[in-house]
């Protein structure tokens, strides 16, 4: 599937599963994953706790443990090569390097007998043969554009002396030591309070413009998507279940998950739309997943087909004639067969 006209993606992903061998049998965590993310744009992947987000990207660093996890097919290519199959040691020329994370908690992401100095400055000179003063120097450079308060002292501060916020900071200037051509940020705002949630926004923001890096956003935040990213793309069970602009997402959700996960957060500027719905179900079991779609047994216009056969991703209108992005959703109610009176619930689902 191509999200876009005419670029060329820096990581392109294709039909990307992975499974987890447990006592209880073989878990699929991620089934069938396509995606692209394009330089210079800022993509969101958004979902449910458990929805393969986190392990889909683990996996293109080389960083699920094999076993019990095993790619079962696919590619993920940068910059037109293949990720899926490199060994550790090849992955380790990239991780860092070409391929930059932020994972989810930096204080347990963090070495607690290093300074944070040191820690930002064995990148530097891993990736670039650099010296120590020359690292040093450098280190110092990436505390300041990340704006950590007088860097020169700090460099030689321990994890514990930061708060969570600069802490993040640090995890965000090791990450961006080699100007990865894409930074991956796993929830990198979980565990902070909402003022420095949007300090963290603000510099990847302002951090990607500089760079002109690639950015992929995991979270399961719709408020955080709706702040800096360009495109979403939208995860249930596994599966990428719709994709598009962010503008358009937000205003005309085409997938039902979507539409769910819209009412089922609260909106301030739009009491009229009445109290919170969540979605009813639970997400399917992994060990054994649907025949159909994955939603199927939640979506309150499931049809016979929805429980038979999985949807393809059929291409979206779009309403937005400024956005040069194209639009898809795995769901048979954009299928011409499907009937009106239920089409309409994601065709006219403004939330």
């Amino acid at each position: 599937m191509n999200y876009n006209d005419g670029r060329k993606p820096l990581l392109e992903v294709r039909d990307l599963a992975v499974e987890f061998a447990t006592w209880g049998g073989s878990v699929q965590a991620v089934r069938g994953v396509s995606f692209e993310v394009f330089p210079g744009e800022i993509l969101a992947v958004v979902g449910e706790s458990g929805c393969g987000k986190s392990v889909t990207f683990q996996t293109l660093m080389g960083l699920i443990p094999c076993p019990p996890g095993k790619v079962v097919r696919g590619s993920a290519k940068l910059g037109g090569r293949d990720l899926i199959g490199l060994s550790n040691r090849e992955m380790e020329k990239i991780r860092g390097k070409d391929l930059g994370m932020i994972f989810q908690d930096p204080l347990t992401s963090l070495n607690p007998t290093m300074t944070v100095g040191n820690q930002i400055g064995e990148v530097i000179r891993k990736h670039r043969n650099a010296s120590s003063a020359e690292a040093r120097k450098e280190t110092l450079e990436l505390l300041r554009l990340v704006q950590i308060p007088e860097p020169e002292s700090r460099i030689d501060q321990y994890p514990h002396q930061f708060s969570g916020g600069m802490r993040q900071r640090i995890m965000i200037a090791i990450a961006l030591a080699c100007r990865p051509q894409v930074l991956i940020a796993d929830e990198p705002t979980t565990a902070l309070d909402v003022t420095i949630q949007g300090q963290i926004l603000e510099l990847l923001k302002k951090l990607q413009r500089e760079i002109n890096m690639a950015v992929v956003l995991i979270t399961h935040d719709l408020g955080v998507v709706a702040a800096v990213a360009d495109r979403v793309a939208v995860m249930y069970a596994g599966e990428i279940v719709e994709t598009g602009s962010a503008e358009e997402i937000f205003a005309r959700p085409s997938h039902p998950y979507t539409v769910g996960l819209q009412h089922a957060i609260p909106n301030p500027l739009r009491p009229d739309r009445g109290a919170i719905k969540p979605i009813p179900g639970s997400p399917p079991d992994l060990f054994s997943p649907p025949a159909g779609c994955s939603f199927a047994a939640r979506c309150p216009s499931a049809m016979d087909v929805c429980t038979s056969f999985g949807p393809p991703a059929f291409a979206v209108e779009r309403k937005n004639s400024a956005d040069t992005g194209k639009r898809y959703s795995a769901c048979w109610l954009h299928h011409q067969a499907a009937p009106t009176s239920l089409r309409e619930v994601v065709t006219h689902a403004h939330v």
